[in-house]
């Protein structure tokens, strides 16, 4: 990315969200937040535009939102997939053993 007022090029960069942790790249947020704001931007300009053209405008903008969102976010699926449960080991009632790391006999 370059400084808008005196063109030095910084790296990529990382960004990371304080809330969920998910971490993304800056220029693809960059380019996520100028899409929705274009989009913003042109649904305010309905009246002044063509309906044809503005319609257009519209859905090639969603379009590549949605292209760069299902790039850059998590997959819902994959935050709301459900936890394995847990092996459960059954031990007999009352045996008597022998545990081998501390060398002394436990009652389970």
């Amino acid at each position: 990315m370059n400084c808008p007022d005196c063109g030095h090029k910084s790296g990529p960069g990382l960004l990371k969200c304080s809330s969920c942790g998910e971490v993304y790249e800056r220029e693809s947020l960059e380019i996520l937040h100028h899409l929705e704001y274009l989009l913003s931007w042109i649904s305010k300009q309905e009246k002044a535009i063509e309906t044809r053209s503005f319609t257009h405008l519209r859905e090639e903008v969603q379009g590549e939102l949605n292209k760069v969102r299902a790039d850059i976010l998590p997959s819902r699926a994959a935050i709301q997939e459900p936890a394995r449960p847990a092996k459960v080991f059954t031990l007999p009632a009352t045996p008597t053993a022998t545990c081998r790391c501390l060398n002394s006999r436990v009652d389970h």
